[in-house]
């Protein structure tokens, strides 16, 4: 896992449990029964989401020992630790089987896995997950036991955009094919 930033890692933890993703979000479309009120009801498709997000929280709560939250921008790497499939661990079955994979290539998302972990962050080691600016995260499998690598780190002056290093970016507009500047008659 590689983070490239100026300071030590703000939070550097490995949080054991199967890795789950955050799911798609439904909505359903109600109308109250006293006031009579339609409304929206929106809800997560994947119901253990809500538990491995809180374990994450509380090994993340546990590593900030009583730190306040993180300001500013930063880089977060993830690196989710997937269980093998059953028949996936000999190396006869490498030979023998077209499905092995040195990779997790099927389910969970990787993005959605990495939604799950940056939402567990909110509010025990930085305010907004918006302050994350970049996000590295790869799926392995897990060569002992299933679970989030995690390294949250301030982002580098260099990563960021020319606006907000305070330099003025000159935009150019291109050419058109006669050669003239401007709009095309």
């Amino acid at each position: 896992m590689s983070v490239r930033a100026l300071q030590p890692p703000v939070l550097s933890l490995f949080v054991p449990g199967v890795p789950v993703g955050k799911g798609s979000f439904r909505g359903f479309a109600y109308r109250a029964k006293k006031t009579g009120r339609a409304g929206v009801a929106i809800t997560n498709d994947n119901p253990k989401t809500r538990g491995c997000e809180a374990t994450i929280a509380k090994f993340a709560h546990v590593a900030m020992a009583g730190r306040s939250l993180v300001e500013g921008p930063l880089v977060v790497a993830l690196e989710f630790h997937l269980p093998r499939p059953t028949g996936h661990h000999t190396p006869a079955t490498r030979r023998r089987t077209a499905k092995w994979r040195p990779l997790p290539d099927a389910l969970p998302d990787c993005d959605k896995l990495a939604r799950a972990a940056l939402d567990a962050l909110t509010t025990v080691v930085y305010a907004d997950d918006g302050q994350v600016v970049r996000i590295e995260a790869t799926k392995v499998y897990a060569e002992r036991a299933p679970g989030l690598a995690l390294v949250v780190a301030r982002a580098l002056r260099e990563q960021a955009s020319a606006w907000e290093a305070g330099d003025e970016v000159q935009a150019t507009r291109p050419k058109n094919p006669e050669g003239r500047e401007g709009r095309r008659p």
